[in-house]
């Protein structure tokens, strides 16, 4: 049953804030979200989550929204002071 009896203002329209005022609305809470900006959109900047950043966005039931900008990537580098030229098999391990 919604709770529309409290309000919560959420500041912030950014991953955080929107993420959060979803689940709140999913958890039936009346929401506001406050930004300031006077309107959102894209920046064409990249957005990088970790997978337990990803785990909440698709039990929120959003996966068909974001599988269309969903890139994965190929590979993985990790680099040291002294492994930039030379990175051993340890430090380049294959994804998958």
């Amino acid at each position: 049953m919604p709770n529309r009896s409290r309000t919560i203002v959420v500041a912030g329209a950014g991953i955080g804030g929107l993420t959060a005022a979803l689940a709140l609305a999913e958890a039936g809470f009346r929401v506001v979200v406050l930004d300031q900006a006077e309107r959102l959109e894209q920046t064409g900047a990249g957005l990088q989550l970790s997978p337990n950043a990803a785990r909440i966005l698709l039990a929120l039931r959003l996966r068909e929204r974001l599988e269309p900008t969903i890139v994965a990537p190929t590979a993985r580098k990790f680099c040291g002071c002294r492994s930039v030229n030379r990175p051993s098999a340890a430090m380049a391990p294959p994804i998958g």
